[in-house]
């Protein structure tokens, strides 16, 4: 066997690891594994093709990172209510803050849901920008390659 095709069988065994420990911790931490591991299998057939696997992967690690810096993770909500003397509730109030991993902070009412369109919208600004870059570089890379010197 082969250097080549041990390190063919590594990949394979890589992805799906990732997958299968992304789907068992998908409702914790789970999802950005499982998305690494479905990249990894539909990006097999091009690894050898660094123009196309490179880029392709950096965008989607890019994505999850961006993601996860702005999606909103601890939340704490707090209720006050002002009773009258019969022991009846009068007033209610309250509210929801969360915060990022970034500082970022998010708050609204007491049934507050944060939206989570600023973190699908920094994370694909991050993949597509990190992906064009990986393009660029490996373009570099390629063309000094094939530069006689």
């Amino acid at each position: 066997m082969t250097s080549r095709r041990r390190g063919g069988a590594w990949y394979w065994v890589v992805a799906g690891v990732l997958i299968v420990f992304g789907f068992i911790t998908g409702f914790s931490i789970g999802l950005p594994f499982l998305l690494l591991g479905y990249a990894l299998l539909a990006l097999g057939p091009w690894r050898d093709k660094r123009r196309v696997f490179w880029p392709v992967l950096t965008g989607v690690i890019a994505l999850e990172l961006g993601y996860m810096l702005v999606a909103p993770l601890r939340c704490t909500t707090s209720q006050t209510a002002t009773t009258s003397r019969q022991g009846v509730t009068t007033t209610r109030s309250g509210s929801t803050s969360c915060s990022a991993l970034i500082g970022l902070k998010y708050h609204g009412g007491p049934r507050y849901n944060p939206p989570l369109w600023p973190a699908a919208a920094v994370g694909l600004g991050a993949g597509a920008a990190a992906a064009a870059g990986a393009w660029v570089l490996t373009g570099r890379q390629r063309a000094s390659a094939a530069s006689p010197g």
